[in-house]
Parts: C-alpha cells; structure tokens; sequence
C-alpha cells in the first residue's frame, strides 16, 4: 500500500493534515545528523528535521486540477481494461470447466452403464453355475442309485 492509498484511509481533517505532512515530508526526505554521524534511521528530532526540510524546500510543483482529473481518469481506464482482461480470462476458465464437467458426467454416464452391463453378466453367470450344480447334484444321485441298482 502506498502512502497515497494510506491517506485515502483516514477522512476526519485533523488526521488528514497530519497525513499531508508526512506525505510532503517522504517526498523530501533527508538524512539527520545525530552526534557527528549521519543515520538515515533516527527519529529523535523529527519536527526540527520537518521544519527545516520545509523552510529549505524549493518551490513544491502543484498539478493543476484537470492534471489531476486525466491521471485519474487514465487509471479508471486501466483499470477497466483490466477488469476486461479479469473477466475475459475468468469466463474461459469456466468454459474450460463446463466441458471438463460434461465430460465427467458422460464419463460417469458410461462407467453406470458399463457397471451394469458386468453386474447383470455376473448374475447370469451366478444363476448358470446354480443351475448347473443343481444338475450335477441330480446326476451324482441318479448315478449313485444306477450303482446301488447293480
């Protein structure tokens, strides 16, 4: 988030003022010296710095307001374009998982068919190795009374 974003946070005027400030103040920043050594980090001093940044400060460029208004608008546009872009992208993304969901679904579609095509072919087979031990019992004891017959 830049300082500009960051200012947008804040509305009441007092804290606006303030923001300004630094906003004016990051734009100018130069090191402090503190015991003899120049340290970019030292706080201590700030509004001291502030003031003397600010007398010492040539004029301050000031973009006029229709400046303003084109850079503005100019970002609304990129920004529209990349919103197209965005949705352009998202609406191919679900084109791409329409079709990959259809062809699930007949994927599915194919493997119940399939799956009740083996179960029926597993009943079959089932209900013929019964039938076909039945006759094999019948046979045993048909052959068993022709021996006891002998």
């Amino acid at each position: 988030m830049g300082i500009t974003q960051f200012f947008g946070l804040f509305k009441d005027s007092i804290t606006q003022e303030v923001l300004e400030i630094i906003k004016q103040d990051w734009k100018n920043l130069v090191l402090v010296e503190m015991e003899g050594l120049r340290d970019p980090n030292a706080s201590e001093g700030y509004a001291r710095w502030r003031d003397l940044t600010t007398s010492t400060m040539a004029c301050v460029e000031v973009k006029s307001p229709q400046t303003v208004e084109e850079s503005i608008k100019r970002k609304r546009v990129n920004n529209k374009e990349e919103l197209r872009r965005q949705v352009e992208k998202l609406q191919t993304e679900l084109r791409k998982s329409r079709k990959d969901k259809a062809m699930l679904e007949e994927m599915m579609l194919e493997r119940d068919k399939r799956k009740a095509f083996l179960d029926e072919q597993i009943q079959f087979r089932d209900a013929r190795i019964i039938k076909l031990e039945l006759k094999l019992g019948k046979e045993k004891i048909v052959g068993e009374e022709n021996e006891k017959e002998r």
